[in-house]
């Protein structure tokens, strides 16, 4: 759950790594491919922004380490 994505997050930004955002086809969210009218291709990218949104809520920005 997200309490685990936050670990992550501050265990990347203490070591300062990126966090691989993987989506596939089989793990789409039920809700997300209903809402797409089945469209794998548009649901796929819909769950991958919705990761990224999580990452940028939690305050991850693997940009600010490219300096």
């Amino acid at each position: 759950g997200q309490e685990r994505v936050g670990e992550i997050v501050e265990k990347a930004k203490r070591k300062k790594v990126a966090i691989r955002i993987g989506i596939n086809s089989g793990s789409i969210d039920k809700k997300i491919l209903k809402k797409n009218n089945g469209n794998i291709v548009n649901s796929m990218v819909e769950s991958a922004l919705e990761n990224v949104r999580l990452l940028e809520s939690l305050k991850f920005n693997i940009s600010y380490y490219w300096n």
